[in-house]
């Protein structure tokens, strides 16, 4: 079905991992305004767009697992695995767990592995390609379009302002990091705001 994504061997490599999405268009217009400064990070893979990653299943031998971060995508990934399998799978295990972000295992778990280029590479093309890409926060202006807007321009710079803060904890944390200090030039905002 449209809403499962097959994406390869599970991370210990026992099983399948199947990407749960969504429409990115039904999503986003049902989608409250983030708080000032907050951003909202979204995941689709190649060749589908449209779609966004809301949750992760893993078949390892007959054990179906879904990961999820709310259980209105629990309850609807629970809907599609019983329609789809229907009577040939039971719901032996529910767990919520609300997610605390003061672990200690939950700070840094977005930081590069030190040997991880392939992910910097990845973040630095990925970036180059943000600035040129409508976002709905800019109400679908690109960043660039929306920095020389005087409308706009302060949301740009919000925006920006939580990239440069996140890349900077990022490097704290591992050198792997890379820097983002184009950015701003790249937007034309030519000094770097005030700590």
């Amino acid at each position: 079905p449209p809403d499962l994504i097959w994406v390869g061997e599970s991370e210990d490599e026992a099983g399948e991992c199947f990407q749960l999405t969504a429409d990115r268009t039904e999503l986003v217009a049902r989608r409250p305004p983030p708080p000032l400064g907050a951003l909202y990070f979204e995941s689709s893979y190649d060749g589908v767009p449209d779609r966004i990653g809301i949750g992760t299943f893993d078949l390892t031998g007959r054990d179906l697992r879904l990961d999820a971060l709310s259980e209105a995508r629990l309850e609807r990934a629970i809907d599609l695995v019983s329609t789809l399998l229907a009577g040939n799978a039971d719901l032996i295990r529910r767990e919520i767990e609300p997610i605390d972000v003061g672990r200690v295992e939950h700070e840094g778990a977005f930081a590069l592995p030190e040997a991880d280029t392939l992910g910097s590479d990845y973040l630095e093309q990925y970036l180059h390609r943000w600035v040129d890409e409508p976002n709905a926060q800019l109400e679908g202006a690109t960043p660039r379009v929306a920095a020389s807007s005087p409308r706009l321009r302060g949301e740009v710079e919000l925006l920006l302002r939580s990239i440069e803060n996140r890349a900077e904890r990022g490097r704290r944390s591992n050198p792997a990091w890379p820097d983002v200090g184009w950015l701003r030039h790249e937007l034309g905002f030519r000094s770097q705001p005030a700590a």
